[in-house]
């Protein structure tokens, strides 16, 4: 059987949905859900390409730190999120959601091998030990796309394993 054949016996096409690639399983539009896990395994992997497409020209993101609108400032935000971290595992589990809506529960983790850049300017030196945070997001999806994402995390307690992490590295430099 051809790839094209396999592809389509098994429900699953791509297709463009508002400027945006999305996932099509069996004919349909994309669930919110289907679009959160794609979402987060783009994220997992760092492709940067395919989260691009799974989000809305004008999406707003929230996280405990920034509240930002646009794609382009989105993306900026995941990429310095993401840039300080190796070794990273991202859990996501889809607990909940109907209609336009998914909700998520996640824990990441990775090791803090490059420079943790603050919204408030304050740079948190690497020191290669891991982080570990839990956190839940609530999704808007339209027409195959994110259209807004309010992450929430306990901000205090990343704050402190950075800062830990960054008093450790400056007391041994």
């Amino acid at each position: 059987m051809k790839r094209s054949q396999l592809v389509t016996a098994m429900g699953v096409a791509a297709a463009t949905v508002g400027g945006a690639t999305a996932l099509r399983r069996f004919g349909r539009k994309p669930s919110p859900r289907d679009v959160v896990r794609s979402h987060y395994a783009a994220i997992q992997t760092r492709d940067w390409v395919r989260l691009k497409t799974l989000t809305s020209n004008n999406v707003e993101y929230r996280d405990p730190d920034v509240e930002v609108r646009g794609r382009e400032e989105m993306l900026s935000r995941a990429q310095q999120l993401e840039s300080a971290f190796s070794d990273v595992s991202l859990q996501a589990n889809i607990v909940g959601g109907n209609g336009h809506e998914a909700v998520a529960e996640w824990k990441y983790t990775g090791n803090h091998s490059a420079p943790m850049r603050l919204p408030d300017g304050t740079v948190i030196p690497p020191a290669g030990r891991r982080i570990s945070v839990k956190g839940m997001s609530l999704f808007q999806v339209q027409d195959g796309v994110v259209t807004a994402e309010h992450t929430y995390w306990d901000n205090e307690a990343l704050h402190s394993q950075l800062q830990a992490i960054g008093e450790k590295a400056a007391v041994e430099a």
